[in-house]
């Protein structure tokens, strides 16, 4: 799910759920959220606002969620506890640092 930040009012909305998104993204126009392109909001999922400490925008501009700062160790499918934790500045590269090769060698 292509999600975006209305550059109007600010709220989260998806790609595909935004009638003319995408003709907006060729004419090079500022993309808008459903509400502010159409006066009403498609109530598919609830509207949310971008919030910086909860949210990232990549290179491409899609909004994505920022990971739990501190998992909890005792839940299935947690982080180890010496997993680093991932913050923005991991999501500005399609590969992040983590995984980039070490070229001392």
């Amino acid at each position: 799910m292509s999600l975006f930040k209305c550059s109007r009012c600010g709220t989260i909305d998806n790609t595909g759920m935004t009638p003319g998104f995408w003709i907006r993204v060729c004419k090079k126009l500022d993309p808008l959220c459903t509400e502010c392109n159409t006066g009403k909001w498609h109530d598919v999922f609830p509207k949310e606002a971008f919030d910086p400490a909860t949210h990232f925008i990549d290179d491409v501009g899609h909004v994505g969620y920022m990971p739990d700062p501190e998992p909890a160790n005792d839940r299935p499918g947690s982080a180890d506890k010496n997993t680093e934790v991932l913050n923005h500045e991991t999501f500005k590269s399609p590969m992040p640092r983590l995984l980039r090769p070490d070229k001392s060698g």
